[in-house]
């Protein structure tokens, strides 16, 4: 039986049912406990198993005072159960540096079931950063192409949020189409998603 359990994908329902045995505690109470405050977590949260696997984001400690302190569960079979729920050793090396920051944010703000997709430019413009491909970048292609609407602080790669913001509310309000707008009293070139002044 045990040969099952190595070989099936690495998952929130995997992690669970693998700590809830330790544990002793029911899969639908460990994943109570997950959804209630200091977590707030649920197999649909972005980035849950990153969040998981890195130490740093859910500390020991968080999990004893949820665990232990407020149900009972031992500290060994906790310690033992937090291995489960960490997951394989190559996941928590991995969770570091796939967690995107902005995007946890982004979701946290405005939903973790928000679809990108269903944000609006002013929403998007905020966490748009031209040097990574993520979902707040394909999202914006999706609503512009190659329309040149983003404008940078003069002489920097840093992206104006406020006057980008106002010409896409400009556009939308049928104002033509402009090559440059003003930020902080200079002319600057606008840029289409995802391209960056040289």
């Amino acid at each position: 039986m045990n040969t099952q359990n190595t070989s099936t994908p690495d998952s929130w329902e995997n992690r669970i049912e693998q700590f809830s045995k330790i544990v002793g505690l029911p899969v639908e109470e460990v994943e109570a406990a997950m959804a209630e405050q200091p977590f707030e977590l649920t197999k649909d949260s972005p980035y849950v198993l990153e969040m998981f696997s890195d130490e740093e984001v859910m500390p020991f400690g968080d999990f004893r005072k949820m665990f232990s302190d407020e149900r009972g569960v031992s500290l060994p079979k906790l310690r033992l159960g937090i291995k489960y729920l960490r997951g394989p050793k190559d996941k928590r090396k991995e969770a570091t540096t796939t967690v995107d920051p902005d995007l946890v944010d982004l979701q946290t703000k405005y939903g973790i079931k928000a679809s990108f997709d269903d944000l609006g430019p002013e929403e998007l413009v905020p966490y748009y950063n031209p040097n990574k491909n993520n979902r707040v970048t394909k999202a914006l292609q999706k609503i512009f192409g190659d329309k040149a609407v983003i404008a940078f602080k003069p002489g920097t790669k840093q992206v104006a949020q406020e006057e980008t913001i106002n010409y896409i509310t400009d556009l939308n309000d049928n104002l033509p189409e402009e090559e440059s707008i003003e930020v902080e009293g200079e002319l600057v070139r606008l840029y289409p998603v995802g391209k960056v002044p040289h």
